[in-house]
């Protein structure tokens, strides 16, 4: 059994969620909280990847006594982007441990853009699991697909996993986090359409995070908090890298926290 296998089956019912240091959440409330958010962002990067240009991002989360949902959907102002449902179960622990389990869903991958399509070689949908460990200072999230579209070139299962570091601080009223994420191994991916013509028809194989080890995110995010009655509006900009693809982004966003 490869050491793929092995963490893929211990990660088997987690999910991602990255906690901030500044959450007010209330281990042991019976209450039952419910967090609605709209973000607007300039250009949406997730994990150093470019998945398209201005976007409108709404999520509600679902809390009680540790236990979560969340539902995130994000769709691009342009007709090329790809419209994406996220829906995440877990559980916080009061000492800092996360874990969860989360459903990826993105048009353009299953052609006729189907919800309830499972086909591993076909689907629209990754599952991915999660643990991660967040302290005062730091917060530590693993991350690894076990099911769904997420096959290597050879059609095995390739359990892509991304590894992320960050670390708050505060400088000049600002809050700031640093972010370094990387990939351990070969991610999955799928093929498209790279060159066609009359006598032959060629596929690249894009990988979801990289072709080996490597880092695919550095970027440092400033945070800017006001509020309008009960609703909180965090305004941000990020400047980032990808050392791998070689690219750099630097982007803004606002949200409303209801």
């Amino acid at each position: 059994m490869s050491i793929r296998t092995i963490i893929a089956t211990l990660c088997l019912a987690i999910a991602p969620l990255t906690l901030s240091a500044q959450d007010d959440f209330t281990y042991r409330s019976d209450e039952v909280k419910v967090s609605p958010e709209v973000g607007l962002v300039s250009k949406y990067m997730w994990r150093g990847i470019d998945k398209g240009g201005i976007s409108l991002q709404p999520s509600v989360e679902v809390n009680w006594r540790g236990a979560f949902f969340k539902a995130f959907g994000s769709k691009g102002f342009s007709s090329d982007d790809e419209e994406e449902l996220d829906l995440s179960i877990g559980y916080r622990f009061p000492f800092g441990l996360n874990i969860g389990l989360t459903d990826y869903w993105l048009t353009g991958i299953e052609e006729n853009n189907q919800y309830f399509m499972y086909s591993d070689s076909t689907t629209a949908h990754r599952i991915e699991a999660n643990i991660g460990y967040t302290h005062e200072y730091f917060s530590l999230q693993w991350h690894t697909m076990v099911l769904g579209n997420d096959l290597n070139k050879e059609g095995d299962r390739a359990f892509s996993t991304y590894v992320e570091l960050s670390v708050p601080f505060h400088v000049a009223h600002i809050d700031w986090t640093a972010f370094v994420g990387i990939t351990p191994w070969a991610s999955g991916g799928r093929y498209s359409l790279y060159f066609e013509s009359d006598s032959f028809t060629f596929y690249k194989f894009n990988y979801l995070y990289a072709d080996n080890f490597a880092c695919t995110r550095l970027s440092l995010q400033g945070t800017k908090s006001f509020y309008l009655g009960r609703i909180e509006i965090p305004v941000f900009a990020e400047l980032g890298f990808n050392p791998y693809l070689k690219t750099a982004w630097m982007l803004g966003g606002v949200s409303f926290k209801f």
